[in-house]
């Protein structure tokens, strides 16, 4: 049996979002070996630039933060989480932001912050993910 292939999520505020795509078409290569996973308002904007097959998290639930949630279902779902959020905004951070935040916390998943950090993890930190 084949193992699965790692899987990456990528997700920013509207702010970071430009930032976030500029990250992913300079990756663009690396994140091509990578299952990549993103939520609805990325979606569409990296499926286009990037060209690549992205999964968009289930739009079962109206409420952003259920479908933030949902994409770390389980500890072995995502790893590796490329979060980008607006530095101004942090007092007053996004619940669903928040709540993905916490839940891959929880489950032990690396977390880039901001551009920097993503370009230092990715993909270093997958290598040692068995």
């Amino acid at each position: 049996m084949e193992p699965r292939k790692k899987r990456i999520a990528l997700v920013a505020d509207d702010n970071r979002m430009p930032e976030l795509l500029d990250w992913a078409k300079f990756n663009r290569d690396l994140l091509a070996e990578y299952d990549v996973f993103t939520t609805t308002a990325a979606f569409n904007l990296l499926t286009q630039e990037l060209q690549l097959t992205i999964n968009k998290m289930s739009d079962q639930h109206k409420a952003e933060n259920h479908r933030l949630v949902r994409l770390l279902p389980s500890e072995n779902d995502v790893d590796f989480l490329v979060v980008f959020v607006d530095p101004t905004e942090m007092p007053v951070i996004d619940p669903d932001i928040k709540a993905l935040l916490d839940n891959a916390t929880f489950r032990n998943v690396p977390i880039a912050g901001n551009r920097r950090a993503a370009d230092h993890m990715f993909p270093s930190c997958l290598a040692l993910i068995e």
